[in-house]
């Protein structure tokens, strides 16, 4: 898709939805690039926040834990999670 079209799609996005690759009340995993005590943990996004450039790898997100704890994490810590393994978790 040539740049320019795709340049004026996200435009027209509401500038929440554009190039976010999670959203609010997504369940995710941490993944281990970074150390941390949640690796593997399964979380779910409770806020987004979103950067001043609208770079998707830059975007952070607010993730709520089984335990209570909310931590902040960049979108290269985190992976998607299916509802399959969601439900051989409950």
């Amino acid at each position: 898709m040539c740049s320019s079209i795709r340049r004026r799609r996200l435009q027209e996005q509401e500038p929440s939805e554009a190039l976010m690759r999670f959203k609010v009340d997504e369940y995710v995993r941490m993944r281990d690039v970074i150390v941390t005590p949640y690796r593997g943990q399964i979380g779910r996004i409770v806020e987004v926040k979103r950067n001043s450039r609208n770079k998707e790898k830059l975007d952070k997100y607010c993730v709520k834990f089984a335990d209570g704890e909310t931590i902040e994490v960049w979108t290269i810590q985190l992976e998607p999670v299916r509802q399959s393994a969601l439900e051989a978790t409950a």
